[in-house]
């Protein structure tokens, strides 16, 4: 079962290619470890560019798609807080919200003055707007060298261009 990795603050001028790279170190084995005893492979890659319409900042994550669920733990846990590019990036496994398994939805009135969420609103910034930069498929593995090809394919990061 595939897992992904949600790799938050990444500069703007990242390509898929070099945040491979990236995360590919914290697959690898470690040193004195032997090398085909690799945890799992990359998937995909996706670099997406949030704008605060209200602001106009941009700012850059990136998902990164990884064969099994014990992949995607080890990646979190050797890579989060590491420097990528000059920026300090949060690595943490990406998870899929909905207002459907949202635990503040669908509670009687009863049921919500039993328990009491501090949380009582959506936190969400609702001002967003998100585009696909970047994005692979396949990506090849890091025992190959590093300038084999990648499906490599560029957006138009300007919303509903």
């Amino acid at each position: 079962m595939t897992a992904t990795v949600f790799i938050r603050n990444i500069p703007a001028d990242t390509d898929p290619k070099r945040l491979g790279r990236f995360v590919a170190d914290g697959l690898d084995p470690r040193p004195g470890f032997l090398p085909w005893r690799r945890k799992g492979g990359i998937l995909a890659i996706k670099i997406m560019a949030l704008l605060d319409v209200e602001t106009r900042l941009a700012e850059y994550h990136g998902l990164v798609e990884v064969e099994s669920e014990l992949a995607a733990d080890l990646v979190v846990k050797r890579l989060n807080l590491r420097v990528f590019g000059g920026r300090r990036v949060v690595v943490r496994r990406y998870r899929e919200r909905s207002p459907a398994n949202d635990r503040r939805h669908g509670q009687s009135q009863a049921t919500a003055r039993l328990f009491y969420d501090r949380r009582a609103g959506d936190r969400r910034r609702r001002c967003l707007e998100w585009t696909t930069v970047a994005a692979t498929g396949a990506v090849p593995s890091p025992a190959k060298p590093a300038d084999a090809d990648m499906a490599f394919t560029k957006f138009n990061p300007r919303p509903g261009g």
